[in-house]
């Protein structure tokens, strides 16, 4: 349970006082199940990632705007091949910026909307950008996890991931 407070999440304290009165928060809901199902593949002394791909990591940009061409390369020359980008605040203006700075990049992109937009929203942004698809690696929680809208996108050809409903995403899938 990592809360980050400056995306809306409670803080610590109040997160774990919730919880030992019963009260869960998404948050420490997805925690306590992703550490179930963590729980019983060990029990079974299996790994749960076996034969499934496992992202590299990657540099995390929280503000596109004070990114340039000559971070991006910096990234490179330390041996980056990915950055994910908090993004959402301001779509009008992050397209542009995204297209700007991937066009001429060698770096794979992810982008991380924390749930923050409709699923009009989100396809509208998707049409912004198709010229860079190519280099987009996945997008994280466009909004919120809803299986059938999900398919449809990824039917495009963009690659979603889900953090915040992992454990009602995990279930599906598992189903």
């Amino acid at each position: 349970c990592h809360p980050w407070t400056s995306l809306g999440d409670l803080p610590i304290d109040r997160q774990l006082q919730l919880l030992s009165c019963g009260e869960k928060t998404t948050l420490t809901a997805n925690a306590l199940s992703l550490a179930l199902i963590d729980a019983r593949y060990r029990q079974n002394k299996e790994n749960a990632f076996f034969g499934k791909p496992f992202p590299q990591s990657h540099f995390l940009i929280v503000d596109l705007f004070s990114c340039s061409q000559e971070t991006l390369e910096g990234l490179e020359t330390r041996g980056y091949s990915c950055v994910k980008i908090k993004l959402g605040s301001c779509l009008e203006k992050e397209g542009p910026q995204l297209l700007s700075l991937f066009k001429q990049s060698a770096l794979k992109f992810r982008l991380d909307f924390n749930e923050g937009l409709s699923e009009e929203r989100f396809i509208q942004f998707l049409k912004k950008i198709e010229a860079i698809q190519p280099k987009c690696d996945f997008i994280e929680d466009p909004f919120p996890f809803d299986p059938k809208k999900w398919a449809a996108i990824q039917q495009l050809g963009w690659k979603l991931a889900c953090d915040r409903q992992a454990a009602r995403a995990f279930s599906i899938q598992e189903a």
